[in-house]
């Protein structure tokens, strides 16, 4: 499997992932989709898209504990 392939496919497992979390409102998922963002990091020796990928991680990791409803002021 070449790494175009293995790309395509870790974006529409992430898409799906996103779908549901979007959906069902699990916060979770949003965290589990963001593990996808690490095959770019580890596959791919582009500086660029390996920059892309850790702040596409961090995102989705900040995105798994946000909460809307709740406020601290």
């Amino acid at each position: 499997m070449n790494v175009n392939m293995l790309l395509y496919i870790s974006l529409l497992i992430y898409i799906i992932v996103m779908g549901f979390a979007f959906i069902f409102k699990i916060k979770w998922l949003y965290m589990v989709a963001g593990l996808t963002w690490f095959i770019p990091i580890i596959e791919i020796d582009n500086l660029f898209l390996t920059l892309i990928s850790v702040i596409m991680l961090l995102t989705n990791g900040i995105m798994g504990f946000y909460s809307p409803q709740e406020t601290e002021w």
